[in-house]
């Protein structure tokens, strides 16, 4: 799991293409997500997979509790959610579900509006 591709700042582009450009990058993100909650719904990745996709997407990689996740990062992480979090939320995982969602209220209280 990787940082997600960007476009670099001294790129020759039009601020359209630009725009255009991180669109599709954006899509890309949450259909790659989408997929692999998918995969996971149908048994084909484990749960301790799936909790590590969400604590990077969370702390950042390697995992530091003082991560500034971006926004992509964050709507990402809710389409994932979105997606798996009825299958995680059990109650041999509520420690980490727990976890997640005050790790998100956090971010939550402290970013800028």
């Amino acid at each position: 799991f990787e940082k997600p591709p960007t476009i670099p700042a001294e790129s020759p582009m039009s601020a359209e293409e630009r725009a255009e450009r991180e669109k599709l990058l954006k899509d890309r993100q949450i259909g790659n997500i989408k997929f692999i909650g998918e995969l996971f719904k149908r048994k084909m990745l484990t749960e301790k997979i799936m909790h590590e996709v969400i604590k990077r997407l969370l702390l950042g990689t390697p995992p530091q509790e003082d991560h500034q996740p971006s926004d992509e990062e964050i709507e990402v992480l809710c389409r994932l959610l979105k997606t798996v979090g009825q299958q995680l939320d059990r109650p041999q995982a509520a420690a980490y579900m727990d976890h997640y969602y005050v790790r998100m209220r956090n971010l939550q209280k402290n970013h800028p509006r």
